[in-house]
């Protein structure tokens, strides 16, 4: 699962992306992250409260970074995360291994670092299918793609 599809769930962006983490959670379906999606979750969740708080003008990172003051009042942004923690999915891959691995996809597909690693961490599990909102998997033949087609 990439992280746009949690981010797009928490956000209201996506009742479908919603309805996939709450089949994960019941165990319907077994839902793969990286460990660096979840920190990738984190981020946007909290550029995304400090946005819709007013609390910064445009939502992006260098808004946030400067102002740690904001950072320290942000809430929401976790109350999301434990609910993803407790959504059932399974964290893997967060080594430098994978980092390594992932250059095929990088130097084959033309992916960036965080897409490569979830491009080679399903290759390497033998996932065909990814969740998400990326056009950037459309390219790979060994992953069937799965896109939300509600996104507000």
């Amino acid at each position: 699962m990439d992280s746009n599809v949690v981010v797009y769930a928490f956000t209201g962006r996506s009742e479908q992306c919603r309805r996939l983490l709450a089949r994960c959670a019941s165990l319907e379906v077994l839902g793969l992250v990286i460990e660096a999606s979840v920190a990738e979750v984190a981020h946007r969740l909290m550029i995304e409260e400090a946005w819709r708080l007013g609390l910064i003008a445009t939502p992006g990172a260098r808004q946030l970074e400067r102002k740690p003051a904001v950072v320290r009042k942000l809430r929401w942004y976790w109350a999301c995360m434990e609910e993803f923690f407790a959504a059932g999915l399974k964290v893997i891959g967060g080594d430098v291994a994978l980092l390594r691995e992932s250059r095929v996809e990088r130097e084959r597909w033309g992916l960036l670092t965080i897409d490569s690693m979830v491009a080679a961490c399903a290759r390497l599990h033998d996932v065909s299918e990814i969740a998400t909102a990326d056009r950037a998997f459309l390219w790979l033949p060994h992953l069937r793609v799965r896109q939300p087609t509600d996104l507000v």
